[in-house]
């Protein structure tokens, strides 16, 4: 039996997604009593990594034709929409918590590859693009072999932010493991793009690019006149000047990100941001102290129907004061 991190999008790729993860678990089958999959375990609950899951399961019972038709467990850090609310999985998900372990099988032909010990993937807790986010790491006789980051980290780009704050604790746990001096540097497995050989290094230039990010955002905010309404476009044009068209609503999701940070980490204990959100002819609500607004965030990301398209369709508002 195999472990499947993730699965796919319910979309037109989806057959092709399929036909490939068949002939993988057909390939070097040794039992034909045991199913092809031990478990299935998904980063976090974002459709293009869970909504197939039910397919899965299908062709599973396709392979595996038995008397017992359990399906395969599935696992899942709490957090985020349930899989049965969003139409993506009714069946059970088990709760995966911090420093949990999954065993791997091992082939018999293998076995010497791996003298003592059988290989394992543990669980690591890494909230901030969503709220549910995991990172497994995979070793063997205690020597990492990769991590799996997810969408924590990109083999191409950066990643979209629910929660600035927590993602950057999310990086900095990673790099403090990665810099341990009985941790060697693995590859990461992203969940998107190309395998990267540095470990440490990515993370340590996520984190970096991040506050990059978050002094741009402050610099640029602090240096317009106080009590003064900033458009959020404003800002957006000279944060993220040559912003890709497709990935501009993920830029201005990040942009507002650094902003939710700095109203929390401010530079200074004398200055205090707001925010006015919504259409902008029925903004003669009052001044919302932006760590309100964050809130509000919160709890639109943890709801089935939260999405970035949706949540940056319109252009807020910023302005700082002085305390």
């Amino acid at each position: 039996s195999r472990i499947l991190i993730d699965t796919t999008s319910a979309g037109t790729c989806l057959p092709i997604y399929l036909n490939i993860l068949e002939a993988e678990l057909r390939r070097n089958r040794t039992s034909n009593s045991q199913p092809p999959l031990a478990a299935i375990l998904l980063t976090h609950w974002h459709p293009d990594h869970s909504a197939a899951v039910s397919s899965v399961q299908d062709l599973v019972r396709n392979i595996h034709i038995s008397s017992d038709a359990s399906p395969v467990p599935v696992y899942k850090c709490a957090g985020g929409p349930c899989l049965k609310s969003l139409e993506f999985y009714s069946g059970p998900v088990k709760p995966m918590v911090e420093g949990q372990t999954f065993s791997i099988p091992v082939p018999l032909s293998s076995q010497d590859d791996f003298a003592s010990e059988t290989p394992n993937l543990t669980v690591l807790s890494t909230p901030g693009h969503t709220m549910d986010h995991t990172c497994l790491l995979l070793r063997a006789n205690g020597v990492p072999l990769c991590l799996f980051t997810g969408d924590l980290i990109l083999g191409h780009g950066s990643a979209i932010v629910s929660d600035l704050a927590l993602y950057l604790c999310s990086l900095e746990r990673l790099r403090i493991m990665l810099s341990g001096q009985l941790m060697q540097n693995p590859p990461i497995y992203p969940a998107h793009g190309e395998v990267v050989g540095d470990a440490l290094a990515k993370v340590t230039e996520y984190i970096q690019h991040r506050h990059q990010r978050i002094r741009k955002t402050a610099d640029l905010l602090f240096s317009q006149p106080s009590s003064t309404w900033v458009r959020e476009s404003f800002l957006m044009n000279r944060v993220y000047p040559k912003v890709h068209p497709g990935l501009a609503r993920a830029a201005t999701n990040n942009l507002r990100q650094a902003l939710f940070w700095l109203s929390s980490h401010p530079g200074s204990p004398h200055r205090r941001i707001y925010v006015r959100s919504g259409p902008r002819e029925n903004r003669k609500d009052p001044q919302y102290l932006c760590e309100y607004v964050q809130l509000a965030v919160d709890e639109f990301y943890k709801c089935p129907s939260g999405n970035v398209s949706a949540l940056v369709a319109s252009d807020w508002d910023w302005m700082w004061c002085k305390s």
